[in-house]
C-alpha cells in the first residue's frame, strides 16, 4: 500500500468495509501499539461510516486494564509493564520500549 493522506486511508477503509458481505454483522478491529493513533482512527472511521448511513457501534477497550498488581509488577513507572502488562497482549512485542505515562489509576 502506498503512502497517502489520512482522508484517502479512511476512504479505502470505508470502501473495503462497504464491500464486505458477511452473513452476520461485520466487526472491525483496530490494533496497534500504545500511542499509534488507534482511537483517533477508529473515531474517524466510525464518523465516515455513519455519514454513509451505516449502522455503527463504536466500542473501545482503552479502560479495560489488568488489575493494578499485574500492571505494576515491574514497578509503577516501568515502560515494560506499561507496554506489556496494561492490557491483554494483541500485538507482538516491540524490540524497544520507551517511558510513558501508564502510572495512572
Amino acid at each position: 500500500m502506498r503512502q497517502g493522506t489520512r482522508a484517502e486511508l479512511i476512504t479505502q477503509l470505508t470502501e473495503a468495509i462497504g464491500s464486505a458481505t458477511p452473513p452476520h454483522p461485520l466487526r472491525v478491529a483496530i490494533d496497534g501499539p500504545p500511542a499509534a493513533g488507534k482511537t483517533t482512527l477508529a473515531d474517524e472511521l466510525a464518523t465516515a461510516l455513519r455519514a454513509q448511513s451505516r449502522d455503527t457501534i463504536r466500542a473501545t477497550i482503552d479502560d479495560f486494564l489488568f488489575p493494578r498488581a499485574h500492571r505494576y509488577r515491574n514497578g509503577r513507572y516501568s515502560a515494560e509493564s506499561c507496554y506489556f502488562d496494561a492490557h491483554a497482549p494483541s500485538f507482538p512485542p516491540a524490540s524497544s520500549t520507551s517511558s510513558s505515562s501508564c502510572a495512572q489509576n
